[in-house]
């Protein structure tokens, strides 16, 4: 019935009616040029990582997962025995599944800490040599071996031997015969969070409470002796450190990696916020201020993020336009104590905070951005029947996004954002309307320019009227065909706490339109029945 209702308010706005029953804001005729260049998107912000991703959810669907153990687990892993994981999948079926099922990019993360002494857990005893060639070997399997088309017999006796430290649990770990090889991977991390402490060891140079520490000289001198070795084995892969933000422990570990002579393909972090903090389901006015203050802050703390990354690499002596970004853990809400099923992670605010996040990521032009967190209420179900609105958001941004962001318009005083985006293959333009506010709807009047008057528009919402922070049941409404849209003059009504997707369609081919008439009718006669 909610559904319903917000179907006819949008309707009521596309023909020129008004929302007397809903209070409206006006932003002012807001043109946007669909023809302007705009920033390519790269589909990799759509990724997440394999520690906390489940094999049925599809937000990995062409983007990037960060693994194979995520975390400081990938610290303590080993590659070959799968040991010191709790995700202990072989790389050659990370590889197949993240091709095959996902179309994804897999970007490994290499272990420069060591391996725990058995039965003593506190201390990394592993030398730097084993942890050297543990990495070259994995670039010679991935970009080499499996590469190659051999079968065991025919391999060298060197690649035999890296084949038989491989422990898959009764997988195969090479392409059958006949069978095409996943893609070499390109891009490799280097670490995970050397600036904080892992079972005893951190490389700031502080002692821990039992008086053990690393230098940051020896952070380097791994990072430089590993990467090397990986170099060797595959001169055209990526390397780069996994980091926290711009301001680890008073850059103890960056200041040094950048200022040394080591090879910096790009750039890991991690940027966290914390909106958990401030939730309150069915809060008061002063608690919901406070939490859209904090929602309307999601965009300025990853723009800081990056640019004072940026800084710390010109600071010392780094170049930033020479490298790529990665922000490979990201959750708007935070940690929350590893708890994914409290209620924030169920909510429209949570959805609204990874739409920001979405599409900053996309205006900041990063190679790729890894969400880390659980993602639907029942990971033991392969086919939930809750999932969270942040999931159908993020399924919708990935398939719907295009791969231009034509321009972002903030309004800082308001609640409101305009995100336009492109499809180059099809020419489809899509405006993404975002109203942060948890008690008002907004109107915001559109001029596209350089749109055919002959082309099609399609509307949907996720959210609609009534919806508000702490919604859970969220879901997209079936688009509708808009008649006599016109695209010069257009009101966009966003609910509160809502997304709206204005869909303007290219100018289909002759021997299409018929199809495409009997589709609107279709539709037509759907949404008579609904009204």
């Amino acid at each position: 019935m909610r559904m319903t209702a917000t179907r006819s308010i949008l309707v009521s706005a596309v023909v020129g009616g008004t929302l007397a029953a809903v209070p409206s804001l006006s932003f002012g005729l807001t043109q946007i040029d669909t023809n302007a260049p705009g920033k390519s998107v790269d589909k990799d912000i759509f990724g997440s990582t394999f520690q906390h991703h489940r094999q049925w959810v599809k937000t990995g669907n062409n983007a990037s997962m960060v693994g194979i153990a995520g975390g400081l687990l990938a610290d303590s892993f080993n590659w070959q025995t799968l040991t010191n994981t709790s995700t202990p999948w072989s790389t050659y079926w990370v590889m197949k599944t993240l091709q095959d099922d996902w179309n994804s990019e897999f970007i490994p993360i290499v272990n420069m800490r060591g391996f725990f002494d058995v039965g003593d857990n506190v201390n990394f005893k592993t030398g730097l040599a084993p942890l050297v060639t543990l990495a070259s070997d994995w670039v010679r399997y991935t970009n080499g071996i499996i590469q190659s088309g051999q079968q065991y017999g025919s391999l060298s006796a060197s690649d035999k031997a890296i084949i038989d430290k491989i422990n898959p649990a009764g997988e195969p770990v090479l392409p059958g015969v006949g069978e095409a090889a996943p893609p070499p991977v390109k891009y490799w991390i280097i670490g995970n969070e050397p600036e904080a402490h892992w079972y005893g060891t951190r490389f700031t140079s502080i002692p821990n409470e039992q008086g053990i520490y690393w230098s940051t000289a020896e952070y380097v001198n791994r990072y430089k002796q590993i990467t090397s070795a990986m170099k060797a084995q595959d001169p055209t892969i990526k390397v780069g450190p996994g980091m926290l933000g711009a301001n680890d422990p008073i850059q103890m570990t960056s200041a040094p990696l950048l200022q040394s002579d080591a090879t910096i393909d790009f750039w890991a972090y991690h940027s966290y916020d914390n909106l958990g903090d401030v939730y309150v389901v069915n809060g008061d006015a002063f608690q919901v201020n406070q939490m859209r203050t904090a929602l309307k802050g999601v965009r300025q703390k990853q723009l800081t993020a990056l640019a004072d990354i940026k800084q710390m690499f010109t600071a010392n002596g780094r170049d930033p336009n020479n490298v790529e970004f990665m922000v490979t853990e990201w959750n708007p809400m935070g940690n929350e104590g590893g708890d994914w099923t409290k209620p924030s992670q169920t909510s429209m605010y949570k959805a609204l905070a990874m739409a920001e996040s979405f599409f900053t990521f996309a205006d900041m032009g990063v190679k790729s951005a890894n969400y880390w967190g659980e993602t639907v209420v029942d990971n033991t179900d392969p086919n939930p029947s809750h999932i969270y609105p942040q999931v159908k958001l993020w399924w919708k941004l990935s398939d719907e996004m295009g791969d231009t962001l034509i321009n972002s318009i903030i309004d800082n005083p308001g609640n409101r954002r305009v995100y336009t985006t492109k499809d180059s293959q099809t020419g489809e333009i899509k405006v993404w309307g975002i109203n942060l506010s948890n008690s008002s709807s907004t109107t915001i009047n559109l001029s596209l320019l350089g749109i055919d008057p002959s082309q099609t528009a399609l509307l949907s919402i996720f959210g609609g009227d009534g919806t508000r922070y702490w919604t859970e049941d969220a879901d997209w409404s079936t688009p509708l065909a808009l008649i006599n849209f016109n695209a010069g003059n257009f009101n966009l009504t966003i609910p509160s706490s809502s997304i709206v997707l204005l869909q303007v369609m290219p100018v289909p081919e002759p021997a299409m339109l018929g199809l495409i008439g009997l589709g609107l009718l279709a539709m037509r006669r759907r949404r008579a029945g609904d009204m």
